[in-house]
């Protein structure tokens, strides 16, 4: 008795004071208590650290709790008292903060990888000075649609159009992209139905570079199409991502050109990555979509990500096992959110928006670094090579800021651009096993670049219908990119020197049109007679164009239709065939320009609808490597024929 009435005039309290100080101490560690079990449960929620590391945290807090525990129950010091108390809350404040964030890492990523779905936005196109401005204003219009491609999406765009406009609308269909825009300028359709995507694609298109101008948009409708391929949850000792960047804003879902085409190839157990780029403008086949013809890979973007994943697979004989895709927003968010990036140039050059960069290490913030990476045309002549180079830097230099600490000061906001702008289908469960491993081992990473090249050329792409800059893959590049793949899988150590100095031989046999190990050329793997030769397709007059085709996709009245509007190529009692002659000669990216004479776009003129279909037989295989050889060719920049220089030249 005597010693607690010494207690409480040593420190000045009343018994009803010590009571209620003794009762909000008990609160404090309680709320510090719980705190804690919630922290230890969202860290096994998350599934992101290794076990020892989850008991020793539990370890750490416990040993605290029991430490402020005793520190607040000295009763000879209430300054000791309040120490433990303030100390107690904020650990508290701070446990309940990064619950708080490691959930809104977690929901994010779940986020991103929720989606299994493509969406492809489909517009309805009429003339700029049409007085139409919405689809119920253009239900007597003729809508022109594509006779060979994007059945299934124009079947059910038309389905919801006849439901807005409350009849069945009349359609004809129409050979390809080019010709689809040369009727509506024309006058012999009112309407086009076009997926967003292909007007973007005629920008460097001889006579179409002004096509968005002409045209307005009265109504857009969003198609969904669910993913066929199944992706396994558990992590594997290698696999493939394939990184997709969209050249569009808003939604990584909607299917769009790919502008960035690199395959991460991976290596869990030696901590490898090599990073595989693919020129974008590659003249290949699109398996299940351009029928045996050749197209640029960009172009497989605008069929959803698997074509690009099913075309990539085809021309290196790989597996991909998982993608991710980011659009341009996206890329500019993060990178300002990590506070910029840096970048080491190969080249001093001024890009088309007029940024400039010096050679050497720049600073970038999102919109350099995204004019960074989309540049080619002040490469005169490596310009698609030159920027999967440069994208791969920014990638990297991407994934430096990430592992510092400027991720943490700036969590919010990256994360927020996660889930606005990004979009994988890699399961949680492999993510959190690859963090959990990586925080087990610790271990570095070694990450190695390769980029495909091959010989400039000017083609007529199955989706665009015209000739345009296309790359025809080298043969040798492809087979060195293969090799590659198998020596990281089979756990090799890549020597990054030594690849890039293969890859220099490779880029500078190309140069001069060789494409294989055995020296040949373009015009000894390809058709020689298909050079001078394009087939062409034309419209006769106005009522035999008007009265051909017409057909309704609601009624299922498709299949029983008249004779095509545009006659077919192989059809030689209905068509005009014009034959052009060319000077025969193996593409170069050094001294090139076009021989050809191309059509005007007028009324009754004819236009390229579709590439020759020859095929390369290299040793390894792939039918996808390569295409026809043409009669001009162009250099590397000189996409649509619009070439500008750099002030220094690689």
């Amino acid at each position: 008795m005597d010693n607690k009435n010494e207690q409480k005039e040593s420190l000045g309290l009343s018994e009803s004071s010590l009571k209620k100080r003794t009762i909000i101490g008990r609160i404090i560690l309680a709320i510090y208590f719980i705190a804690s079990i919630i922290t230890i449960g969202v860290l096994e929620y998350v599934q992101v650290l290794p076990n020892k590391f989850v008991f020793l945290g539990a370890f750490v807090l416990l040993v605290l709790f029991a430490a402020i525990g005793a520190i607040m129950k000295f009763k000879k010091s209430s300054k000791l008292f309040y120490i433990g108390s303030a100390l107690a809350m904020i650990l508290s404040i701070v446990l309940c903060v990064v619950c708080v964030y490691v959930v809104r890492g977690r929901l994010a990523l779940e986020q991103i990888t929720k989606n299994n779905q493509d969406k492809t936005e489909v517009c309805v196109y009429v003339r700029k000075d049409d007085k139409a401005n919405n689809i119920k204003d253009a239900k007597n219009y003729t809508f022109g649609v594509l006779s060979s491609q994007d059945e299934d999406i124009t079947e059910k765009t038309v389905d919801m159009i006849n439901k807005d406009v409350g009849k069945s609308i009349k359609t004809k269909k129409l050979d390809n992209v080019n010709v689809s825009f040369q009727a509506i300028r024309d006058k012999k359709v009112d309407a086009l139905i076009l997926k967003k995507g292909y007007i973007d694609s005629f920008d460097d298109i001889e006579g179409f570079e002004n096509i968005s101008k002409e045209l307005k948009v009265i109504a857009t409708y969003e198609i969904k199409t669910e993913s066929e391929k199944q992706v396994s949850g558990k992590l594997k000792d290698t696999f493939a991502i394939y990184i997709s960047g969209i050249d569009t804003e808003g939604d990584p879902s909607v299917t769009s050109r790919s502008d960035v085409n690199i395959i991460a190839f991976v290596n869990v157990k030696t901590h490898q990555v090599m990073l595989l780029s693919t020129p974008r403008d590659y003249y290949v086949k699109i398996p299940g979509v351009s029928k045996g013809k050749y197209d640029k890979l960009t172009h497989a973007g605008l069929y959803g990500i698997n074509k690009s994943i099913d075309t990539l697979e085809d021309i290196y004989g790989c597996k991909i096992d998982y993608y991710f895709r980011l659009n341009f927003t996206g890329f500019r968010n993060i990178i300002d959110a990590l506070g910029g990036i840096e970048v080491n140039s190969d080249y001093k050059f001024t890009a088309h928006d007029g940024q400039k960069y010096s050679k050497g290490i720049n600073k970038l913030d999102g919109t350099r670094a995204l004019s960074f990476a989309r540049e080619r045309k002040a490469f005169k002549d490596m310009g698609d090579e030159q920027r999967g180079i440069d994208q791969m830097k920014v990638i990297k230099a991407v994934v430096k800021k990430c592992m510092s600490t400027k991720m943490l000061t700036n969590y919010e906001s990256v994360i927020k651009s996660i889930e606005d702008s990004f979009e994988t289908n890699i399961p949680y469960s492999v993510i959190s096993e690859l963090v959990k491993k990586q925080l087990d081992d610790g271990k570095e990473w070694n990450i190695s670049t390769y980029h495909a090249t091959g010989c400039n050329d000017k083609r007529v792409p199955y989706s665009l219908g015209s000739r345009a800059y296309v790359m025809i893959p080298s043969v040798e590049s492809i087979d060195e990119g293969k090799k590659l793949i198998k020596e990281l899988y089979d756990g090799k150590e890549l020597d990054q020197d030594a690849i890039e100095k293969e890859e220099k031989r490779i880029r500078d046999r190309a140069e001069n049109g060789i494409l294989t190990k055995d020296n040949k050329k373009v015009k000894d793997l390809y058709n020689s007679s298909d050079d001078s030769s394009y087939s062409k397709h034309s419209y006769s007059d106005d009522d035999d164009y008007d009265s051909d085709y017409s057909s309704d996709y609601s009624s299922g009245s498709s299949s029983s239709k008249k004779k095509s509007s545009y006659k077919s190529s192989n059809d030689t009692s209905s068509r005009e065939r014009s034959t052009e002659q060319s000077t025969a000669r193996t593409p170069s990216r050094n001294k090139t320009r076009s021989t050809e004479t191309k059509p005007k776009h007028t009324e009754n003129k004819q236009q390229p609808t579709e590439p020759i279909e020859n095929k390369v037989n290299p040793s390894s295989g792939n039918e996808s490597e390569g295409g026809a050889a043409g009669s001009s060719s162009e250099g590397g920049s000189q996409e649509g024929g619009n070439t500008q220089e750099a002030p220094v030249t690689p």
